[in-house]
């Protein structure tokens, strides 16, 4: 009436497995994302410079510094960065939710709990490759051609 033996060593030993190659995925979504991250918060970034270039050289030009109109460009940075976190947050729990019901099966359950440092650690990441967005985006302000900005036609 027995249909098989399975040693709990070697249980142990495949669920080990099987986590660790799922950290090793996991590293390599958080570090795509963070690329994602930066690609897109660049190109808005970028996107916004283009379209207000002749109010950034008129600022410019009035006597502004340069981190004075750098700071006038990082508050949309700064909001979006801010709105990511909060919607990645609360998105990231919904999928977490998700994920893990899908991933587990009869024999492996995975663990529903989120750690605090989980999140300040996602945080952290979005900060940084917000500050290096912000980074680029100050040595492309400085270098802006005012006079050309300006005669330039809309």
């Amino acid at each position: 009436e027995i249909s098989g033996v399975v040693s709990t060593d070697v249980m142990v030993n495949s669920f080990r497995t099987i986590v660790d190659r799922l950290d090793v995925v996991v590293i390599i979504f958080i570090f795509a994302a963070g690329l994602l991250a930066l690609v897109i918060l660049y190109n808005l970034t970028n996107i916004s410079v283009q379209e207000r270039l002749r109010e950034i050289a008129t600022i410019k030009v009035v006597g502004f510094t340069d981190a004075e109109v750098t700071a006038y460009v990082y508050r949309e940075n700064i909001f979006l960065t801010a709105a990511g976190i909060l919607l990645g947050i609360f998105g990231g729990m919904v999928l977490h939710r998700i994920v893990i019901s899908i991933a587990e099966v009869n024999v492996v359950m995975f663990g529903r709990g989120i750690y605090w440092w989980s999140y300040l650690l996602a945080v952290v990441i979005t900060v940084f490759f917000a500050a290096l967005v912000s980074l680029l985006v100050h040595k492309r302000l400085q270098k802006l051609d005012v006079i050309a900005a300006l005669k330039s036609v809309e």
